[in-house]
């Protein structure tokens, strides 16, 4: 219960009723040695966290490739464009500017997301060109 009013106060988020009342009914019994031992924690999963997110931020690609949209199921809401390097999954809200345009065959550019094992990467920042 500390851990969570630590990450809490650090993220200035609202502190629910229910964890302040359990925090209330615990902290005559509550020693200072458990009180130290939950900021060293959150200290060491704040290292992971940030860890963590520098890894996952690798992910997200400022490459802009271009391609071919060879397939499109707009009822559903996605497709696939062709590249010289890949074929790419795609959501049509990825899409800028007028979807209604959109059609197999456009070429366009985008910036993607690599793939995951055995999936196709995804695109995003779709543009007509």
């Amino acid at each position: 219960m500390q851990l969570a009013l630590l990450f809490r106060q650090e993220q200035n988020f609202k502190i629910p009723l229910e964890l302040k009342n359990a925090l209330d009914e615990v902290k005559g019994t509550a020693d200072v040695q458990s009180y130290s031992n939950a900021i060293a924690l959150y200290n060491e999963l704040l290292i992971f966290w940030k860890s963590q997110n520098q890894s996952n931020n690798k992910r997200y690609n400022n490459e802009r490739l271009r391609g071919r949209i060879s397939s499109l199921n707009k009822e559903k809401g996605f497709g696939f464009i062709k590249s010289d390097k890949e074929d790419f999954y795609f959501k049509i809200h990825a899409i800028q500017g007028n979807k209604d345009k959109v059609s197999v065959g456009n070429n366009v550019s985008f910036a993607f997301h690599p793939a995951n094992p055995g999936m196709k990467a995804i695109a995003y920042d779709i543009r007509l060109t």
